[in-house]
C-alpha cells in the first residue's frame, strides 16, 4: 500500500508542478484582493450546483455497488465489485470519442451556424447510436468471456454481473 500512496502523492506533485508555474506568471499584484460580495455570491451560486452535479455523478456511477453492498454478504459483494468495476471501465471507454465529436460539431456550428449544422449533428447522433449499440451487443459476451478468463473460478459471478451491467448501459 505504501507504493500506491507514494504514486498518488507523486501524481499530485507532478500535476501541481505542471499547472502552478504557468499560472503564477499570469498573476498581477494589483489583481490580488478579496472577492466582492456580489462576486462571492455569484461564485457560490454556481459552485454549489457543480458540487451537487459531481455528487450525483458519483452516486450514479456507484449505485450498483451501493445497492449490492447493502443487499449482499461480504463474500458475495467482492465478485460483484470486480464485475461492476470491469463493466464501468468498458462503459466509459466509448466516452473517449466524445471530445473529438464535440470539437467537430463545434467547428461546424462555428463555420455554418447552428441551423445549417443541424444535418451534421443528426448524422453524428445516428452514427453514435449505431456504434454504441454495436459496442453493447459485442461487449456483453466479450465481457463475460474476458472476466471469466481473467478472474479465478471463485469469482465466476463477476462475469455475469459485468455482462448484465454492460447490457444495461
Amino acid at each position: 500500500l505504501s507504493g500506491i500512496a507514494v504514486t498518488m502523492i507523486a501524481q499530485q506533485i507532478v500535476g501541481t508542478l505542471m499547472t502552478l508555474p504557468p499560472a503564477v506568471r499570469m498573476l498581477d499584484r494589483r489583481a490580488v484582493r478579496l472577492l466582492s460580495r456580489a462576486d462571492t455570491a455569484q461564485f457560490f451560486g454556481y459552485a454549489w450546483k457543480v458540487q451537487i452535479s459531481g455528487l450525483s455523478g458519483m452516486l450514479q456511477l456507484q449505485k450498483d455497488q451501493l445497492v449490492a453492498g447493502r443487499l449482499l454478504s461480504a463474500q458475495e459483494s467482492g465478485p460483484f465489485g470486480q464485475g461492476s468495476n470491469f463493466a464501468m471501465q468498458i462503459r466509459m471507454l466509448p466516452l473517449n470519442a466524445l471530445a473529438p465529436v464535440q470539437a467537430m460539431l463545434g467547428a461546424k456550428v462555428g463555420e455554418l451556424g447552428a441551423h445549417d449544422a443541424l444535418p451534421t449533428a443528426v448524422r453524428l447522433q445516428r452514427t453514435w447510436v449505431r456504434l454504441m449499440t454495436g459496442w453493447c451487443v459485442l461487449g456483453t459476451p466479450a465481457t463475460y468471456v474476458g472476466v471469466r478468463a481473467w478472474l479465478p473460478d471463485s469469482y465466476a459471478a463477476s462475469a455475469t454481473v459485468a455482462s448484465i451491467l454492460i447490457a444495461g448501459a
